[in-house]
Order: structure tokens, then C-alpha cells, then sequence
């Protein structure tokens, strides 16, 4: 019979493991609010490119979030953790925003604070870190494309068919 071989985590790593997965749910729970949010924003929206815009940048938003999870899911997988309590409680905001560019602005500093958070911390494990740091090169990438879509207007651009 096999026999499977297993080395236990020691404190400091499990120190490591609960203090990064509340650094990640941290990240996680603003970007399911600007998610949330700007799924919101996209259903006021009728013209058909730019609402396609606004949902390739969900899209892109939501495909961090699920990396996120994944991580979190798979630290907590390897080492079950009980009584994770996040490192600091998030305050619920109840704010308008008159446009989805509005929101994607005040949200954007949210994020790469929450990112940099991450990233600037030796506490956190170091794979870990090296996948936020992708993760946050493909969020700078989708508020670049939005910041482009914003500043044009459809109607003043729909006459030119060679843009890009």
C-alpha cells in the first residue's frame, strides 16, 4: 500500500495562509461590489457598442474575481481553516453614480489599493503575490479600454469605419 507523505504546516505558515486568504477576501468583496454595481449600470444602457464595452469590462473584472476565489478556495482547501475573520471590515457605501465611467473611476482606486495591499506585503505568500501581480496588469488593461470608450463618443465616431 501506498503511503502518503505529508508535511504539516507550521504555525508561521499557517499564520501566513489565514493572513493572505483575509488579504485576498478583502480584494474579492470590492470586486464583486463594482461587479454588482456596474451589472446595475449596464441594463440603463441602450446603445448597443457601448454596452458591449461595459460588458467585456465586467467580463474582464469578473474573470479576476474568479481567480481570486480560486485561490482563496484552494488555500482553504489544502489547510481548512475555522474562524477566519477578515482583517478589517469593509464599510458599505450607498453611493449614485450618475455614469458607469463615474463608477468604474471611483472603483478603480479601491481595487489597485486592495491589489497593492497585496502586492507590498512579505506576509502574504509569494506565489500568491506573483498571480495578483498578473491580475492586476490584466484590471489596469480593462480600465485602460474603459477610460479609451469614454473618452469617445459613439455618435461622433459611428461615421468613421477605420478607427482602430
Amino acid at each position: 500500500m501506498l503511503a502518503m507523505i505529508y508535511i504539516q504546516p507550521t504555525h508561521d505558515e499557517r499564520m501566513r495562509i489565514r493572513y493572505t486568504i483575509a488579504k485576498l477576501q478583502t480584494l474579492k468583496h470590492v470586486l464583486l461590489k463594482l461587479i454588482s454595481i456596474m451589472d446595475e449600470m449596464v441594463n440603463g444602457v441602450y446603445e448597443r457598442d457601448l454596452k458591449s464595452s461595459l460588458l467585456c469590462f465586467v467580463l474582464a473584472i469578473n474573470q479576476c474575481r474568479q481567480h481570486v476565489q480560486t485561490s482563496i478556495d484552494a488555500m482553504e482547501h489544502l489547510f481548512p481553516l475555522n474562524h477566519l475573520n477578515s482583517e478589517k471590515t469593509i464599510e458599505e457605501e450607498t453611493l449614485k453614480f450618475n455614469s458607469a465611467f463615474e463608477c468604474a473611476n471611483h472603483y478603480e482606486k479601491k481595487i489597485i489599493k486592495s491589489f497593492r495591499d497585496i502586492l507590498n506585503d512579505y506576509h502574504v505568500l509569494p506565489e500568491i503575490r506573483s498571480q495578483m501581480q498578473a491580475q492586476l496588469n490584466e484590471i489596469f488593461y480593462g480600465f485602460l479600454k474603459l477610460k479609451l470608450v469614454g473618452s469617445f463618443s459613439f455618435r461622433k465616431t459611428a461615421r468613421f469605419t477605420h478607427l482602430f
